[in-house]
């Protein structure tokens, strides 16, 4: 690591922060996040408004003695010294304080004390893992100096020109500074904000890995700046093996680029299916909100015959053992405008990572009985192989229906209220099925601009037949 590579030097912080957190452990980690946010985008932004400053003064010092072309060389050479000088020790704090919470909410899960498990306070991986992060954001603030050099040095090559009187440059350089200053300031607001919120979710993901719980669940914040891929991954349960190996792929990544690699933050579209190695912990992407919880779930493997291709076989399914066959919910129902029991058949996690609870009503629906009604194990079959899923779409009102549509490999249209399976069912053949689907989603940008040209080639075609 670039930026810590003495193990004892880091230790020797995380233990001093250990005994502020103790002396102030009123602090929450939200409260470290935005300490930390707003304090970093704080510092940019004072560093860069006295380097101003600094450029201000030294134009005007050399009025009248030197040409424009002279003073703006001048400049030039100052501003290749700026360099942001950020103290981010406040991440030791934050790493330690979300472990703490972490580690509360894994006691406030444990049924009995016999359960309890001894977690360490810190050892080499989680040195590693802070080194990570702070190598990340030194490395970002180092680029964005870079930057800033040059964005400085084109508002100074706009502004000193010739026939300006110094007054005229001055007013110049101060407008055109003042937008690096403001673009900056955003610019390390996203950075602390994105990197102090990893920094604490893999502070927490590792107390979750010593701990051995089985599972991680993400937990969005769901509202209208709710991203794709944090939608699509809410309520999503991974198995900690997964979230282990992404930790350790962080923590043993010897260089910026494969420390980028191994926690993903360009993905802004959902994801279904399948989830990548290197997304698993957030933050998903820049500003995002979303975090991951212990999910103590025993994931009881079941064998079942199901159908495939017209065949009988045996097929492994992953049941939640949150909820047991009998068991009676309490849902809201949007359309009725009021919660109603229901009473669970099985809680599979399906494919896609979620966990979909499928009830009496998924076989007494209304749809399932004009179509063609499938067994239960083709059900779990279906959800075991979920291949596309999107925003439901009521095509006769051009609607969002605010549920969720699901295709799968056997042909099997699946609608999902939240977590429940609303409703299952067959159609014809896999043509028909997939044409279902399209109808019956959200449509994509692409797919609104292929319907209107379709559209518009039909109308040519009529209007070309007619003449």
């Amino acid at each position: 690591m670039a930026f810590v590579n003495n193990l004892t030097s880091l230790q020797s912080a995380a233990l001093s922060a250990l005994l502020k957190s103790k002396v102030n452990g009123r602090e929450t980690k939200e409260r470290l996040i935005e300490r930390f946010t707003i304090g970093i985008a704080d510092q940019a932004k004072k560093q860069l408004e006295t380097f101003a400053g600094q450029l201000l003064n030294l134009a005007l010092s050399h009025r009248g003695a030197i040409t424009p072309k002279e003073l703006l060389a001048l400049l030039e050479v100052k501003t290749d010294g700026f360099n942001y000088n950020i103290d981010i020790d406040i991440l030791v704090d934050l790493y330690f304080k979300a472990g703490e919470e972490a580690e509360a909410s894994i006691d406030g899960l444990k049924k009995a004390a016999s359960e309890a498990v001894l977690i360490p306070a810190f050892d080499k991986k989680d040195a590693n893992a802070l080194a990570a992060i702070y190598d990340k954001f030194i490395s970002a603030a180092n680029d964005a100096s870079a930057n800033t050099q040059m964005k400085i040095k084109e508002a100074l090559a706009r502004s000193i020109t010739e026939g300006l009187s110094y007054e005229q440059i001055g007013d110049a350089m101060r407008e055109s500074l003042q937008g690096i200053i403001d673009r900056d300031f955003s610019y390390f607001k996203t950075l602390s904000h994105t990197l102090s919120r990893q920094c604490a979710n893999i502070a927490a993901a590792r107390r979750y890995v010593v701990s051995g719980a089985p599972f991680v669940k993400v937990v969005a914040r769901i509202d209208a700046k709710t991203s794709a891929i944090c939608l699509s991954m809410n309520g999503r349960i991974i198995p900690i093996d997964h979230i282990k190996r992404q930790l350790d792929a962080i923590g043993n990544a010897d260089t910026i680029g494969a420390q980028i690699r191994a926690a993903d933050l360009g993905r802004s579209a959902a994801i279904l299916g399948e989830l990548p190695a290197n997304i698993g912990i957030p933050p998903y992407h820049f500003n995002c909100r979303t975090d991951v919880v212990p999910y103590y779930s025993s994931a009881i493997s079941e064998t079942l015959q199901t159908e495939r291709n017209g065949k009988i076989v045996s097929e492994s399914f992953k049941v939640d053992g949150h909820y047991k066959r009998g068991d009676e919910i309490k849902v809201y129902n949007a359309e009725r405008d009021k919660t109603e029991a229901k009473t669970v058949r099985y809680a599979a996690i399906a494919s896609d990572g979620h966990t979909r609870i499928v009830t009496d009503e998924t076989y007494n629906h209304p749809s399932a009985a004009r179509s063609y009604k499938p067994p239960e194990g083709n059900i779990r079959a279906a959800l075991n192989s979920i291949i596309m899923e999107a925003d439901g779409y009521n095509p006769e009102l051009g609607l969002p229906t605010g549920r969720t549509i699901a295709l799968s490999s056997n042909n099997m249209i699946l609608i999902f209220d939240g977590d429940y399976v609303l409703t299952a069912f067959y159609r014809q053949n896999k043509k028909d099925a997939l044409s279902y689907f399209e109808r019956n989603s959200v449509p994509s940008t692409r797919q609104k601009i292929q319907q209107r040209v379709i559209k518009w080639v039909k109308w040519i075609k009529e209007f070309l037949k007619s003449i």
